[in-house]
């Protein structure tokens, strides 16, 4: 009693002592009264009239959440239906429920055959065939980072595999620049129109010479030019293969 201090609880405590000393001074056996009689008279004075109502209409608008696990929807179910007194008739909380759970949850229990009419079995059909959907789609179901591993090996290969090919081109570019100057092309000789014995013989003496000049300075220009090939960047090899197209 010693909480009632404010407003109507306050004067409701100070009208309820004074009927206890009224009934001590009369010898009453049981001034006080029982425990039950004062909850009893609490929930007449301070007790909500349309808690029954209020309950009820909790009750015809809740649904099953996104989310929400059949058994957690139960468990706020079975609170609203106790309050609003409808935990009597296994028919009518069926009913109520069928309208409130996923359609596919309240088919799966068509398709095991005749439903249960007992409400507390029907209810666990129903959380069963939950959990059985829920562990299918964790089963079934592929994991981020599973797919984010696939997605960087893949990229990882991809570029692997373009590196061995810029690699390859650089290859068959340095091989084709040192074969071209090791044999280049011949030159397509002139036709002298030569009428006599000492000009063709003058002639072939002097190319001879000029050939053996030839092929030194050619010897020395395809060292230096290998030398300058070995010499080359990657980023110059790409450049000088992409001009060559």
């Amino acid at each position: 009693m010693g909480f009632f201090t404010k407003e109507l609880p306050a004067e409701w405590a100070f009208l309820f002592i004074e009927r206890v000393a009224k009934k001590d001074r009369e010898k009453h056996p049981m001034p006080w009264g029982t425990w039950d009689e004062f909850t009893a008279e609490l929930e007449v004075v301070f007790g909500d009239p349309n808690e029954e109502r209020n309950e009820l209409t909790k009750l015809e608008n809740l649904t099953m959440k996104t989310g929400q696990t059949a058994t957690e929807f139960f468990q706020e179910f079975d609170l609203y239906a106790l309050h609003a007194d409808y935990m009597k008739d296994d028919k009518v909380l069926i009913r109520m429920a069928e309208k409130k759970v996923p359609k596919h949850l309240v088919r799966s229990i068509f398709y095991r055959g005749k439903p249960p009419t007992e409400y507390s079995k029907w209810k666990q059909a129903i959380i069963d065939a939950d959990n059985i959907e829920r562990e299918f789609h964790d089963a079934t179901s592929h994991h981020p980072t599973t797919a984010a591993s696939s997605s960087k090996d893949a990229t990882a290969a991809h570029d692997k595999t373009r590196s061995n090919q810029d690699r390859n081109r650089r290859v068959r570019t340095r091989r084709n620049l040192s074969s071209s100057f090791a044999n280049p092309p011949r030159p397509t000789p002139n036709r002298w129109a030569l009428h006599s014995r000492s000009q063709r013989e003058r002639v072939s003496s002097a190319g001879k010479k000029d050939t053996g000049r030839k092929i030194v300075l050619n010897r020395k220009n395809i060292v230096q030019l290998r030398a300058q090939i070995s010499s080359l960047t990657e980023a110059e090899l790409d450049c000088l293969n992409e001009s060559s197209f």
